[in-house]
């Protein structure tokens, strides 16, 4: 009697495990066309504006500055000093583009939601309109707006 139910439990723990294989295989093919291409139009853009002797910051600090900026905007709350404080350092508009760069374009939240964007798609989303104003003042000192 027991061997009669045998092939039938096989045959049901073989559909699950499709189904899962399925699920797997399309979130990581979700996965790799999301992120094959980390740069959109503003960061190609922000590539090509960037003056090499204008630059006043070694690469691993355009990417510090960058993670700090994310950290600031993504999860909970916004930390708006954070931002205030990172983008008072940029002496050049090459820095803010470099900056630009080293963001790219960066996502948070499930993979179901969330947002994505490259930097000034993530100040706009987080700042409300006096914000914004304020990192536009920021940055018209180095002929940046945004």
């Amino acid at each position: 009697m027991i061997q009669r139910y045998a092939p039938r439990v096989n045959k049901n723990l073989l559909i699950i495990a499709i189904i899962i294989i399925v699920i797997v295989v399309a979130v990581l093919v979700r996965y790799l066309i999301k992120n094959a291409d980390k740069k959109d139009d503003t960061t190609k853009t922000a590539e090509n504006e960037i003056q090499k002797n204008e630059l006043t910051f070694e690469p691993y600090q355009y990417n510090a500055m960058s993670d700090k900026l994310f950290r600031a905007m993504s999860g909970t709350g916004t930390d708006e000093n954070a931002i205030y404080s990172t983008l008072q350092t940029l002496q050049t508009s090459s820095d803010w583009f470099a900056l630009v760069v080293a963001f790219g374009v960066r996502e948070t939240g499930a993979w179901w939601s969330g947002f994505t964007g490259n930097l000034v798609e993530w100040l706009i989303d987080e700042l409300d309109q006096k914000e914004l104003t304020k990192v536009n003042d920021i940055l018209t000192r180095i002929n940046v707006r945004i």
